[in-house]
């Protein structure tokens, strides 16, 4: 019988049987461990299967840990010259005693789930702990493309209720920014959810915006309490 195109194959090595099959037309071969054909074929049959629907793990990928990926964000901080190493360290170091060992294929969405629900034990505010999902996204987004994994899972945000309040309710904030010019409405905006000084906010330069975890961090020593303070870019500072 001929055998279907991209079908893959199986075939002797030794005392057991191996496979060929094929991602993304790249041809990649995979020790069964079987040592009958009917069961070398069956293992194929379930790796063809997880590629069509997304969710194929090579011999390499099953290896791969969130630690490992810990250690690819670190090199990513470190190649960028990103200064702000010590907010990462910090989020990782709740992190990876939690969700480290786990195999990175393996982390789902119900795993995540019951890491926010410790962390809110641990009366951690949603910020922190969005600002520790964001890292672990990144962590993933970096393991696809160094091709060390092939899925992220869905991380749950939680919600965050920074708007200040006080002089203002938002009708009337936004009432108000309508009056000043189009380059000013942005930094009214800004102070207006962070409740930053004036002084904390004009001097700002782009090495204190962490774009890919969303933060803006005042440096230890530039606030009036001389300790280092981050805000989330949410969706209103965009």
């Amino acid at each position: 019988m001929k055998r279907t195109r991209g079908s893959g194959s199986v075939y002797m090595h030794g005392a057991v049987y191996w496979c060929k099959y094929y991602l993304n037309g790249k041809p990649l071969r995979e020790n069964t461990h079987c040592k009958l054909e009917a069961d070398a074929k069956k293992f194929l049959r379930h790796k063809i299967g997880q590629i069509a629907v997304g969710r194929f793990t090579s011999p390499q990928v099953d290896k791969v840990t969130v630690n490992d990926l810990a250690g690819d964000i670190r090199n990513d901080y470190k190649v960028n010259g990103k200064s702000s190493g010590d907010d990462l360290e910090f989020r990782l170091n709740h992190l990876l005693p939690v969700l480290g060992h786990i195999k990175a294929h393996e982390l789902g969405t119900d795993v995540i789930k019951q890491y926010v629900a410790r962390r809110l034990e641990e009366k951690a505010s949603n910020a922190s702990i969005n600002r520790e999902l964001a890292a672990l996204k990144r962590m993933f987004n970096l393991g696809i493309q160094a091709e060390k994994i092939y899925r992220k899972p869905y991380m749950p945000m939680l919600a965050e209720n920074n708007v200040r309040k006080g002089f203002f309710e938002h009708a009337e904030f936004v009432a108000f920014r309508a009056q000043f010019s189009a380059e000013l409405q942005p930094v009214l905006t800004f102070a207006y959810y962070t409740g930053w000084r004036k002084s904390e906010i004009l001097t700002l330069r782009w090495n204190q915006v962490d774009v890919d975890n969303r933060i803006v961090k005042l440096d230890p020593g530039t606030t009036k309490s001389g300790e280092g303070r981050a805000f989330p870019i949410t969706d209103a500072l965009q």
